[in-house]
């Protein structure tokens, strides 16, 4: 991220060459494009420290190009994006489920005015940036501090800088921490509408529905547009298997504004299951239209529709260069699967087994595995076959143990137990819990023999089984200390992975014994290094 460049995308000759010009005499460095796909190259090739974009272009509308930079791992995901658009109503705010536009401005635009809103939304960015910079991956530890020091710098962002605060926390999966922060939210009148959906959420996390529901049906009540919220009380009917309520939100959200392939990863299969094939199409028509190149899991929710529809031609035809252009083991299973729906459609039973015995093989052996909307329709459609059955219950198992994230397991869980499959849920805990206690075990036993990198070895290998054990993150944490005291380890190394594993217990067990006393010895032997001489990295 370069703070002063920025990256402007307007289709027209004479008025690109206005606005770049004017940010240029400004003191910014522009790299002006004239369209959309020229804009999203650029963007993958460079940092930039903001984006100011035509709303509607020749090749498409704005929402790639938003959904790129808001859907980063690192810090640049909030950079500033301001938008430009000749619309009375323009739809872009409410398009994105995350974070949409710092500002939309309607044309004809001032140079003024984009100035004004472009130092604004730069200025604001950067009192942020402390906190941005934990978005890679939140710190427990550290998250609560440069919080409470950004609000100290920066009266004039308090809002923006509560609500990265809860979604930082969220992201982490600090539940007990992001529920005490959004009620204390909610005490201040009028109560703000964000920290309700963020309570929402947290609720929604911990599988209290009814509360949930309770707070996001009268917010929309009173704020009707208010999309996010409408997809997160469409969400907690899916997860409670109430698909016709889910299917009436989503069918009243895509009537207000474009979806993104995101949010049609969960609607257009609660469509096609309700029954309605011809709103699920028009959707897809709608966001294909839009998107310059479309992912391979929104072409698949398009070959899953035009199967449904009985368009065969028109789904093989999208799903050729599916296959033939799959590089990896996942990418493999996904265009298995959609020959697989298509098949099956057809009624073609063997070509369609086939199909499916492919898609799991491929899913299992994929390597980084991580879970996806499309995996649930996957394992759905193979459990339901005696056949692959047994392949089906590998990829569950594969899949548990790669979903690091809290909300994935649930979700996996959750398509399990609406399957008929609890045993098979409490089974692949089980085996889990099972063998992530022999790698324990393990460890403890290395590790009293002073056998220091062996006995970290395996209690990373049982955070890995299991990472959602408080347990084994305690035992990980004092086994880099241990080891760090004995002289075995190097300091900055062995605390920077204590810390991150302290990090995971505190989210998991805010209350675990012995909690307190890991920290200070943390703290002890951190101190103990620095005034040795290590720079130990916060």
């Amino acid at each position: 991220m370069t703070p002063g460049r920025v990256l402007l995308l307007v289709c027209h000759g004479t008025e690109r060459a206005l606005l770049q010009n004017a940010l240029r005499q400004a003191g910014f460095e522009v790299t002006a494009q004239a369209t959309l796909r020229s804009a999203l190259d650029a963007l993958e090739r460079s940092p930039f420290g903001a984006v100011i974009s035509d709303w509607r272009c020749p090749d498409g509308v704005a929402l790639p190009l938003l959904r790129t930079v808001r859907g980063r791992s690192d810090a640049s995901a909030g950079i500033p994006v301001i938008l430009l658009t000749s619309e009375a109503h323009p739809p872009a705010l409410t398009s994105t489920a995350e974070f949409g536009p710092d500002a939309v401005l309607l044309k004809p635009v001032t140079v003024a005015q984009l100035l004004a809103r472009l130092t604004h939304a730069m200025q604001r960015y950067h009192a942020l940036l402390p906190l941005w910079q934990q978005w890679t991956q939140p710190d427990l530890v550290t998250l609560r501090p440069t919080f409470d020091a950004v609000l100290r710098a920066s009266q004039r962002h308090r809002r923006a800088a509560k609500r990265l605060f809860g979604r930082l926390l969220e992201r982490l999966g600090a539940w007990d921490e992001a529920e005490r922060f959004y009620r204390e939210a909610l005490a201040a009148a009028p109560p703000p509408p964000w920290a309700q959906l963020g309570l929402a959420r947290v609720l929604a996390a911990r599988e209290q529905w009814s509360e949930a529901q309770a707070l996001l049906v009268p917010l929309l009540e009173r704020h009707p547009r208010f999309l996010a919220a409408n997809d997160e009380l469409a969400r907690a009917h899916m997860m409670q298997g109430n698909s016709d309520a889910a299917a009436s939100l989503w069918l009243r959200s895509a009537s207000a504004a474009p979806f993104n392939s995101e949010r049609l990863q969960l609607a257009i299969p609660t469509l096609l299951e309700t029954g309605h094939q011809e709103a699920a199409s028009s959707l897809l028509r709608q966001v294909l239209a839009f998107e310059t190149a479309p992912d391979p899991e929104l072409t698949l929710l398009a070959i899953e529709a035009l199967a449904d529809r009985g368009e065969w031609e028109q789904a093989k035809a999208l799903a050729q260069p599916l296959l033939a252009q799959a590089k990896t083991p996942l990418a493999q299973a996904l265009a298995h699967f959609a020959w697989f729906r298509i098949a099956f459609r057809q009624g073609a039973s063997t070509e369609a087994q086939d199909h499916l015995r492919l898609a799991l093989s491929y899913a299992v052996a994929a390597d980084p595995l991580t879970f996806r909307p499309w995996l649930s329709r996957l394992l759905t459609a193979a459990l339901a076959d005696a056949v692959v059955a047994e392949e089906a219950k590998a990829l569950a198992y594969r899949l548990n143990a790669a979903s690091q994230d809290a909300s994935a397991r649930r979700w996996l869980h959750h398509t399990l137990r609406r399957l008929g499959h609890e045993t098979l849920v409490e089974q692949i805990e089980n085996e889990l819990s099972a063998a992530a206690r022999n790698e324990i075990a393990k460890g403890i036993a290395l590790a009293r023999r002073g056998e220091w990198q062996a006995a970290i070895e395996a209690m990373h290998a049982a955070a890995e089984r299991l990472p959602g054990s408080a347990a084994i993150h305690y035992n990980l944490t004092l086994v880099w200390l241990r080891a760090l005291e004995t002289g075995a380890v190097e300091a900055k190394e062995a605390l920077n992975r204590a810390q991150r594993a302290l990090t995971n217990l505190q989210r998991l067990a805010p209350t675990f014994p012995y909690l307190e006393e890991l920290q200070s010895y943390w703290q002890r032997l951190a101190a103990a290094a620095n005034t040795a001489g290590t720079n130990i990295a916060r």
